[in-house]
């Protein structure tokens, strides 16, 4: 998540696997990384967002899906679990417009699911649309006043889907196809661009892709491609710059990658 342009990242896996509670921020000017202090419960596969000040981490788990929201307070540095979601979910994601949250998707212990949930607070939810599937691990960001969904794992395997989803009607269409199926990428909002970085294929493999998707006209094409594979990665957008910060490589990575639109695509 960035908000003033500091990055934060909360939770996640270590490189022996285990689900970690930290809250870090990350300075893209200098590099400077800072233990800001500590989430309850170890989780990973969450999704987060800023909202008031407060840094909110939704449902996720250690050992399995949980319906906990975790607040971590930007100004005292304190976390606590502040609500809960209408279900457990985990490898759920988030997008925000305005003063508004929505998640979308994730994965119920059993099934995935279709839900976009609102909220504004990160204790009150409501049903504000539906994806045409169920879907875990999907990228997702905000562009043009829409959230664009792309990709992720439905109940038969990667998807290589796009979808916008619009919050005054509700509405959820396709716009087209991404080059790939595939899940567990980052998605990157860059003006009316959105930029789809990395994720893992059918056999679960890492990749290296980039795709862009135009919100403003529905185009989709293949970008640069990483220098090296990776999946899961945490993603913000900060002074108009992509960063792609972590995620996994047959183990976890630390890796820093700047991500930035050239040449005028």
């Amino acid at each position: 998540m960035a908000d003033g342009g500091t990055i934060y990242l909360a939770g996640g896996l270590d490189s022996a696997g285990r689900s970690t509670g930290g809250v870090f921020s990350v300075d893209p000017r200098d590099g400077r990384v800072r233990l800001l202090g500590v989430l309850p419960r170890p989780f990973h596969d969450a999704a987060g967002a800023i909202l008031g000040g407060d840094l909110l981490a939704f449902g996720g788990g250690s050992t399995s899906s949980t319906d906990a929201v975790r607040s971590f307070d930007l100004s005292s540095l304190t976390g606590r679990v502040a609500g809960h979601l209408p279900t457990a979910l985990s490898d759920l994601s988030a997008a925000t417009l305005g003063s508004t949250v929505y998640l979308v998707g994730g994965f119920d212990g059993t099934s995935p699911r279709r839900e976009i949930y609102a909220t504004s607070d990160g204790m009150s939810f409501r049903v504000a649309g539906r994806l045409p599937e169920g879907l875990r691990y999907p990228a997702v960001a905000p562009a043009g006043g829409r959230i664009i969904v792309a990709g992720g794992i439905s109940s038969a395997g990667p998807v290589s889907g796009v979808w916008a989803y619009d919050p005054a009607s509700g509405a959820v269409r396709s716009i087209g196809r991404l080059p790939r199926p595939l899940g567990h990428a980052g998605a990157i909002s860059l003006g009316s661009l959105v930029v789809v970085v990395g994720g893992t294929d059918a056999a679960g493999r890492a990749l290296r892709s980039v795709s862009l998707i135009d919100a403003s006209t529905g185009r989709i094409w293949e970008g640069q491609p990483l220098s090296r594979s990776v999946s899961d990665p945490g993603v913000a957008a900060a002074d108009g710059v992509g960063w792609v910060l972590g995620g996994f490589r047959a183990t976890a990575v630390s890796d820093v990658v700047r991500v930035a639109i050239v040449g005028g695509c």
